[in-house]
């Protein structure tokens, strides 16, 4: 089992050989590259982690948030995240397999409408097919209660703030 924790978050994924904090300062030193949070390595496949946390202990400004939610800027911006990923893990000579990226939003006033909405715009910014590629994009945005679904009960933990 491979754990990592990012700000009030544990994240555990049973099947993953490894897994990173990838949005650090090694990665970003000298450039304008903004990373993915985190990356977990799978025996067929990577899966990149972007994760918003609005419902955080103590969120300066949860509903300045939605509205940037709203707006379209998280989804240009998580859009962006995965681009760049994917360029400098190429370009490392990182990246040989299959990529899933999921947007973990944990947000517990997002309401199912406007989840869909924001999905199909992501997968609009990040198209998940194309007639010239062979392999095809798998792109989600996923609240909590998705993720415990698809990952299990306890592949998410809130860490106290202390």
């Amino acid at each position: 089992m491979t754990k990592i924790s990012i700000k009030h978050l544990r994240i555990s994924l049973e099947d993953a050989v490894s897994g990173e904090n990838f949005d650090r300062e090694e990665v970003k030193q000298r450039t304008s590259i903004q990373p993915v949070d985190l990356i977990f390595e799978f025996e067929n496949h990577s899966l990149f982690v972007e994760v918003k946390d609005p419902d955080i202990p103590g969120a300066s400004k949860p509903d300045g948030f939605k509205e940037k939610l709203q707006s379209g800027k998280v989804i240009r911006k998580v859009a962006g995240k995965f681009r760049d990923t994917l360029y400098f893990r190429i370009n490392s000579g990182e990246q040989d397999k299959k990529v899933k990226y999921v947007f973990l939003l944990s947000m517990a006033s997002l309401d199912s409408a406007l989840l869909v909405t924001k999905q199909d715009e992501l997968r609009q910014s990040l198209p998940a097919s194309h007639p010239l590629w062979e392999n095809n994009l798998t792109c989600v945005i996923m609240n909590v209660e998705q993720w415990k679904r698809k990952f299990g009960d306890d592949s998410i933990t809130r860490i106290s703030a202390h």
